[in-house]
């Protein structure tokens, strides 16, 4: 850009009310840009986890959906699960894949407007909170189902079980509307690129959303946060209570000379789920809340890492959030041969257990006539999942 373009550019930017912001060094035009690390991120990383998250979660709901057994109370808090965690990765994702495909900034964010940006993060901080809450409830159901199982039936119903799914649901939506101050303000600012060609098609304008004060920012960042950490303790202390519980049940068993085999077995499941679980969602999620914790302390002081550093920290945050919300099916699958069995079932003819049989039993009619009532018969309860399972 010539001399005479580029001043009358930054005068009628500022006629206009617009911070002019120079980018005059390879530190400020790498904030700017997406680096290749940027690209390999949000062009390949996010998309794939985008891809896996609905495969993983929606073959979780076909499962349960197929699968009668599966028809459990423990299950519908899951279904729910898996419906935040979709929600949540079709917003965030599919966010960073418009930005990705609409301009060459990095934060630009041309083409949308408040609403836009409110109705956005609305569902997909909703979501982030919805499977925050209902993670504690789960853990509360598996603590009542080890170590007060005979206050499980009394607490334990489906009605019960709806209420505290759309409690859990309208609380998270609460949430997540008293954040819409963090970023209600739309922004322009006007670019001076370096004078170097491979500059010229680059935008010269970017818009962001930014909020209202910075006490904002601060109940923002915290909103954000306190809820994991909280979250965190509480399963914690589940946790430990039900590994003590199914371990005191199983030295109980053994003290008085009965064999506890099969006690033991489903002792080291639970015990291995719950630790993969609670591992995994600590591994995955603290790294994000670590960043909103910076942010938050970025307000009242000067951040010690540079903003490229900040830039790289929060995309590597974002995947593992992101990542968090498509391995909970396959940590199920992996630790719960029950669930692996269902997933067999339910992707093969015998995963119906409808009336009028599925298509596989359709198909197996028309192949073997009167054999299909066989097939039908085949997908029946047998009476040790029946009276494993609360029915829905």
């Amino acid at each position: 850009m010539e001399d005479f373009n580029e001043t009358a550019f930054v005068i009628n930017c500022r006629e206009s009310g617009l911070y002019v912001q120079n980018v005059s060094t390879p530190e400020t035009v790498e904030r700017l840009i997406y680096t290749r690390a940027d690209l390999i991120i949000t062009g390949i990383v996010m998309p794939i986890l985008l891809v896996f998250g609905w495969i993983s979660n929606w073959s979780f709901l076909f499962v349960v959906y197929r699968v009668k057994y599966m028809h459990t109370i423990t299950n519908l808090y899951l279904v729910n699960l898996a419906v935040s965690d979709v929600t949540f990765l079709s917003f965030a994702i599919g966010d960073k894949l418009w930005r990705f495909a609409s301009s060459d900034v990095y934060l630009d964010n041309v083409g949308k407007d408040v609403v836009d940006i409110c109705v956005m993060y609305l569902f997909m901080n909703a979501a982030y909170f919805s499977g925050q809450f209902l993670i504690s409830i789960i853990a509360v159901d598996r603590y009542y189902a080890v170590c007060k199982p005979l206050q499980q039936y009394k607490v334990n119903t489906l009605t019960r079980a709806v209420t505290w799914i759309v409690c859990s649901w309208c609380f998270a939506f609460v949430l997540a509307a008293s954040m819409t101050p963090g970023y209600i303000i739309r922004k322009t600012v006007c670019i001076l690129w370096p004078d170097d060609e491979k500059y010229d098609e680059y935008p010269h304008t970017y818009v962001y959303f930014a909020t209202l004060s910075d006490s904002v920012k601060v109940y923002v960042e915290t909103i954000q946060t306190v809820p994991f950490f909280v979250n965190v303790i509480f399963e914690t202390v589940l946790y430990v209570l039900i590994i003590n519980g199914l371990h005191s049940r199983v030295s109980t068993r053994a003290s008085n000379g009965i064999f506890g085999g099969k006690l033991t077995e489903i002792r080291n499941q639970v015990t291995r789920m719950l630790i993969i679980n609670g591992v995994m969602y600590i591994l995955l999620m603290s790294p994000f809340q670590v960043y909103s914790l910076m942010t938050m302390a970025s307000t009242f002081r000067e951040a010690r890492l540079t903003r490229i550093q900040l830039k790289m920290f929060l995309s590597i945050a974002r995947v593992l959030v992101y990542s968090n919300a498509v391995i909970n099916p396959i940590i199920y699958s992996l630790s719960s041969k029950r669930y692996r069995k269902a997933f067999v079932r339910a992707f093969s003819c015998r995963g119906s257990n409808f009336q009028g049989g599925s298509f596989c039993a359709s198909a197996s009619y028309k192949r073997r006539g009167t054999q299909a009532t066989s097939v039908r018969r085949t997908d029946s309860i047998s009476p040790n999942e029946s009276s494993n399972s609360t029915y829905f």
